[in-house]
């Protein structure tokens, strides 16, 4: 199932990136999606980081994603490699369990648009389990959908707090 999001925010792309490195702002996102993250490993490379967190979402699953997975409870490992240059963020899951039977991955790209730098999200979630496969999918995009919409809320404004105040983030 795909996925695709925009957001818009205020201020420039490198205010956006100066966001993306706060970690008190990463804190309350990660609150406002339900979600708690860890830091399993991060390493650069040529200005390219590799970030890979441990996600372990708090929300109701339905019953066909509890029974996928085995738990009441969501958790997952992403690898996210972070080209800031290239405005450019590719992204991959691995779930703990399942992993043959459930994909996701996509990109975070940046570009200039009206009311300040649009934020465009495409991905693929694919769940290959018969009859239930396609609700499964759904559910998880959903989630992503709703987590992100949460948390582009408390980053637009930390940065229109950043970009009126002339703080830093001119590209």
């Amino acid at each position: 199932m795909k996925l695709h999001l925009e957001h818009t925010f205020p201020g420039t792309r490198a205010l956006y990136w100066e966001a993306s490195r706060d970690d008190g702002l990463d804190a309350q996102m990660a609150s406002a999606g339900s979600s708690r993250r860890e830091i399993l490993s991060r390493t650069e490379s040529g200005g390219v980081v590799t970030l890979v967190q441990r996600f372990h979402i708090d929300a109701e699953l339905p019953a066909t994603v509890r029974t996928l997975l085995g738990s009441d409870t969501l958790s997952y490992d992403q690898t996210s490699v972070i080209d800031e240059a290239n405005d450019r963020i590719r992204w991959s899951v691995v779930p703990p369990v399942q992993k043959d039977r459930v994909t996701a991955e996509g990109t975070v790209t940046l570009r200039d648009g009206p009311g300040g730098v649009v934020r465009v999200i495409d991905g693929e979630v694919s769940v290959r389990v018969p009859f239930v496969g396609g609700k499964i999918e759904a559910a998880i995009v959903k989630a992503i959908e709703d987590g992100y919409t949460k948390a582009a809320d408390i980053q637009r404004a930390w940065m229109a707090a950043r970009a009126t105040g002339g703080a830093s983030g001119n590209a």
